[in-house]
């Protein structure tokens, strides 16, 4: 008798006695200890992983709400030819920037002439790479940007050595900041230099007005 109640135990479910080393109930058919999770029905445990794929799914939606938007647009020069910069711009933000004026820097000189955008668009959108071409304009041409003072030797002197390529990169919430590339740095130089002479030349054959 006394051996009998020492190696029973009462049902975790039902309360009725059980042998100690039960998984499960007799009496009510519940498991017992680390198994006690199976007694959970089957419209709960259709709950429970209901709940668990409706966070799963909102879980994204809920980090970009906490996320403060910006944008993280970065310019990288690749090449020069023909009188055209090739740029890669791309942006590791959740929001879309753009890029705004890109112009060559004499430097010291003082000379700054805005390049020309070839395609249309500027904008950035967030997680994608976008290439974007600006041309060098003969000083005679219209520029839809700023018209900066132009020194009246433009193009006829070498490229100076702290010269310097920039792109205006704008983010998301307005603010702004230059990205430069040393012309030194650049393989294009000399494409640069012909643009440069192409100018000259080309004015040189204009006839003057009378």
């Amino acid at each position: 008798m006394h051996s009998d109640a020492t190696d029973q135990k009462a049902c975790s479910l039902c309360a009725e006695r059980i042998p100690a080393a039960a998984i499960k109930c007799r009496h009510c058919d519940g498991y017992q200890g680390r198994w006690f999770f199976l007694n959970l029905s089957a419209p709960v445990l259709s709950l429970l992983v209901a709940l668990v794929s409706i966070l799963s799914l909102a879980l994204p939606t809920l980090i970009s709400a906490v996320r403060h938007p910006h944008s993280d647009v970065r310019v990288a020069f690749q090449y020069f030819e023909d009188g055209t910069a090739y740029f890669v711009a791309s942006n590791g933000g959740t929001r879309a920037g753009s890029v705004g004026e890109v112009y060559l820097d004499y430097g010291q000189q003082g000379e700054r002439h805005v390049l020309r955008g070839v395609a249309d668009g500027r904008s950035v959108p967030p997680g994608a790479n976008r290439q974007l071409a600006f041309r060098l304009p003969c000083p005679r041409e219209e520029t839809p940007q700023v018209e900066y003072a132009q020194d009246p030797k433009w193009g006829s002197r070498p490229i100076a050595k702290d010269a310097r390529l920039s792109a205006v990169v704008v983010q998301f919430d307005g603010t702004s900041s230059t990205q430069t590339t040393p012309i030194g740095a650049l393989s294009g130089i000399q494409a640069i230099s012909d643009r440069l002479t192409r100018c000259v030349v080309a004015e040189l054959r204009e006839p003057t007005p009378r």
